[in-house]
């Protein structure tokens, strides 16, 4: 026996209503529980998959997981020892150089190495992370987790019939959200212009930043209309108006649209070398980084890297985690101390989720 011990259990987050998506309504989310233990200490992480949006085959992750248990078992893991001995309890403004020798270890054991796994090896990422804290679920330690800082954060507005979607608009805006984000194209666009109307009726830009996401609901023959017009209520962004590998197509909106674009689903699966040519040739205002769909911090570091060479804007957005990989995610985030609000989800949307020390006043994410 090695001393390392890999196990997992599968608990699947169920929405406490449906949640409206351009690919459909979910209700229920599958998820995986990661834990690895080493001598007598362990590190937790989580596998979160979108159905038709995660690279992560729903039906291989049980076995991938089971095989690499097995590897780990049967390996004497002198190199991870040597690593958790090595910055175990190390300085975290180094948090770079930590990703990449955790990326290492993963590469060692053979963890998505070809792509096909982003969110799997996301989660053993952060298990090994964990490991490092000695388990305290203390990722990435900043002002963040002392509670001396907080995120701001756009207020999520689902999919769903105008009325709905209205309902929600109005309880974020009590809420105190300075930042609106709305998912649009499941409804008639018409609709959707008029309760775009509507918030601007009440405030303006300069009271109420507005983001859109249409998840690629637009064609090329119709997105430079809709672009135009949705340009009218003064929007901060839109998230991928058309479906994603159209890069010319989507270069054509980005050079000539009046209305700022990021790139969302257009980052998934790209490896090393095309990570640089999508940039270079659709040229956007904006990407938006989603650890769990990218392969992990290391990878959504290197595309921040990417986009900061060639003066593209980013922010980071959760993609549906539990609780504990959202404090993950909010916890790597404030590394990079943003100052525009990002895509953190507040943890309320299942009736089933873990407990959590974040919460969200007035807009801004903390731990409470």
């Amino acid at each position: 026996m090695s001393g390392m011990e890999l196990s997992y259990r599968r608990s699947d987050l169920i929405f406490k209503r449906p949640a409206g998506t351009s690919r459909g309504v979910l209700t229920s989310k599958p998820t995986w529980f990661v834990r690895l233990d080493i001598d007598g200490h362990g590190g937790q992480g989580e596998v979160s998959l979108i159905p038709g949006l995660s690279l992560d085959p729903e039906e291989q992750i049980g076995r991938e997981l089971d095989l690499l248990a097995r590897r780990l078992r049967a390996e004497e893991p002198i190199r991870l020892r040597q690593f958790l001995a090595e910055r175990g309890g190390a300085d975290f403004s180094d948090y770079r150089s930590v990703l990449t020798d955790i990326a290492g270890i993963l590469d060692s054991w053979q963890v998505s190495t070809d792509g096909r796994f982003p969110a799997l090896r996301f989660a053993l990422e952060m298990a090994l992370l964990d490991l490092l804290s000695g388990g305290r679920q203390e990722w990435f330690a900043s002002d963040f987790t002392r509670g001396e800082k907080r995120i701001p954060v756009n207020g999520l507005i689902w999919m769903g019939e105008a009325a709905f979607m209205q309902e929600q608009i109005e309880a974020k805006l009590a809420e105190g959200y300075g930042c609106l984000k709305l998912k649009i194209g499941a409804i008639d666009f018409d609709k959707e212009c008029a309760l775009l109307a509507g918030i601007r009726e009440s405030f303006s830009p300069q009271q109420l930043e507005i983001r859109v996401d249409a998840n690629g609901a637009f064609s090329p023959a119709n997105a430079p209309q809709r672009l135009k017009r949705l340009s009218q209520f003064h929007l901060h962004s839109i998230e991928q108006p058309i479906r994603q590998h159209q890069w010319s197509e989507m270069a054509a909106l980005c050079a000539n649209s009046p209305l700022a674009i990021a790139l969302d689903e257009e980052l998934i699966g790209l490896g090393a070398e095309q990570r640089s040519a999508m940039l270079d040739a659709i040229r956007p205002q904006y990407i938006i980084l989603k650890p769990s769909l990218l392969g992990g911090f290391h990878y959504a570091g290197q595309w921040i890297e990417l986009a900061r060479e060639r003066g593209i804007g980013f922010w980071i957005t959760s993609a549906l985690e539990s609780n504990l990989g959202l404090a993950a995610i909010a916890q790597w985030t404030a590394l990079y101390q943003p100052t525009m609000p990002q895509g953190l989800g507040t943890g309320q949307l299942y009736t089933n989720n873990l407990p959590s020390n974040l919460a969200v006043d007035g807009g801004l994410l903390g731990v409470s």
